[in-house]
């Protein structure tokens, strides 16, 4: 997954060059985390309900 490059870049900075975390940073995070749950989990789920219920 290409959308998780940024986070662990993120989380290799401050892992291995000791860099601060930043609450924009953060917050970018857990935007591409939520995103990329909904359209990986929720999503499939959703329309299986939708398709089996017609």
């Amino acid at each position: 997954m290409t959308l998780l490059v940024p986070v662990f870049g993120i989380l290799g900075g401050y892992l291995f060059y000791d860099e601060i975390i930043g609450v924009n940073q953060l917050i970018a995070a857990v935007l591409i985390l939520a995103g990329l749950f909904i359209g990986q989990m929720a999503l499939p789920r959703f329309l299986k309900a939708v398709i089996v219920k017609n």
